[in-house]
């Protein structure tokens, strides 16, 4: 695995996001969504457009009020039906009914109006979680490249501490056993040495999880280097009250919780428009015949009104209705809330970061200029070897910290753009910039 990283060619965040977001099966699935959330759309548009039936029925039987209304529709009574024997006993009589209907509705209390709405609503809906799943890819790119060339970068600090620590320690080893350098010193150092080692596979192992994940992501088999370094700068935040206002507007849960209140309300409105009547019209062309030597035909026209007088149900449902929107209301308060914590905690962290660089970079310069006066007090034979490699130590810290810091420094923004619902194609484009240039 680290041969197929070494030997892949580094590529930009930027390039990967874009990758990541064409072949993701997540992305796939949320814009399936949003084609199922338009079809549901169009099917709420055309409830309100008329309908149009045909059918056909063949029946048989021998009832005196069967066989009369047959004899009628196929205008075949004639006044030998009028017999008492024939009207009591028909005998058998087949029919053929076939029947073209067109309706329309045309009032529905508000049920169409509502449905078209809540479909709007939910298509609306489904296209903002499509933006959310997008979001969530960019930042999952985003993270994991960052602590690859946090990795790296610890892994290659590590190794020159390691690789100068091993010198001195061969030196030390040469002098003990000539009985310059006490054993216990001797010993200690080489703890130091080994931890030194240590820390540097699980570096390199934190860099290969975060380049095969990002592997896993663009769909190739082998883990993909970054390309670029983790740097002072970026792109710079906007204010916290600019994010949180952007987050209520653009982000993918904060925005289908508003959907989902306005969805609520619509479906009270609902309720409380059921006890209008429901008023629709119908045409209808009907052809009755039993042998169809004959086909004759009948039309019929009807405006109909329905209401729905003393429904049990209709205070249950209302009530329900108004219990629904007051929960969607709070889901959508409490997610602001949430949200707005979020934003907060990843802008306070991305400042202490930023803040702490400057005493960071302060701190490696000391434990450099340490490390520099201990080697020739120890080449003199005035500082043990285990101070030396104490030195050393603390140098590989100290870096180790800033790089925490610089790691932290994009990630933190990172986070806060993404909490925002910010975290668009610009923003990673301007943050992999960051890191290459």
């Amino acid at each position: 695995m680290a041969l197929g990283a070494a030997a892949a060619e580094p590529r930009s965040l930027a390039d990967m996001a874009r990758q990541a977001l064409e072949r993701s099966p997540a992305v796939r699935a949320a814009q399936s969504g949003v084609d199922r959330s338009r079809r549901g759309r169009s099917e709420a548009r055309a409830h309100g457009y008329p309908r149009l039936e045909a059918g056909t029925a063949f029946t048989r039987g021998d009832g005196p009020v069967y066989a009369f209304a047959a004899l009628l529709d196929q205008r075949d009574f004639g006044p030998g039906n009028f017999n008492v024997a024939t009207l009591n006993r028909p005998g058998y009589l087949s029919n053929f009914k076939s029947y073209l209907r067109a309706g329309v509705p045309l009032f529905t209390g508000f049920e169409l109006s509502a449905g078209r709405r809540a479909a709007g609503l939910a298509l609306t809906q489904s296209e903002s979680q499509a933006r959310g799943v997008r979001q969530e890819i960019r930042r999952r790119v985003l993270e994991a490249g960052l602590a690859a060339l946090h990795g790296r970068a610890l892994a290659r600090a590590v190794s020159e501490r390691i690789d100068a620590s091993e010198k001195e320690v061969a030196s030390a080893q040469r002098l003990r056993s000539r009985g310059l350098v006490l054993g216990s010193d001797y010993y200690a150092a080489e703890a130091v040495l080994s931890g030194l080692r240590a820390w540097r596979v699980q570096a390199d192992k934190m860099a290969q999880a975060a380049e095969e994940s990002l592997g896993v992501l663009l769909g190739d088999n082998a883990p993909v280097p970054v390309r670029g370094a983790l740097r002072v700068g970026g792109p710079g935040l906007p204010s916290t009250e600019t994010l949180v206002a952007h987050a209520r507007e653009h982000r993918a849960d904060l925005t289908a919780a508003r959907l989902d209140a306005e969805m609520a309300r619509v479906m009270v409105d609902k309720e409380r428009a059921s006890l209008f009547p429901a008023v629709d019209a119908m045409a209808e062309a009907q052809t009755n015949t039993e042998d169809f030597s004959s086909n004759p035909s009948q039309r019929l026209l009807m405006l109909r009104a329905q209401w729905a007088l003393g429904d049990p149900t209709y205070g249950a449902r209302r009530g329900k209705a108004q219990a629904g929107a007051r929960a969607a209301e709070e889901r959508r308060d409490a997610l602001d809330e949430q949200a707005r914590v979020e934003i907060l905690q990843s802008v306070r962290a991305h400042e202490g970061a930023r803040d702490a660089l400057a005493f960071l970079d302060a701190t490696v310069e000391q434990a450099t200029r340490s490390l520099e006066a201990f080697r020739p007090l120890y080449q003199e034979g005035r500082q043990s070897i285990l101070e030396v490699l104490r030195a050393e130590d603390a140098l590989a810290r100290a870096q180790a910290a800033r790089l925490d810091a610089l790691h932290q420094l994009h990630v933190t923004r990172a986070r806060a753009l993404a909490a925002a619902g910010a975290l668009d194609e610009g923003a990673i484009t301007a943050l992999s910039a960051s890191l290459e240039n």
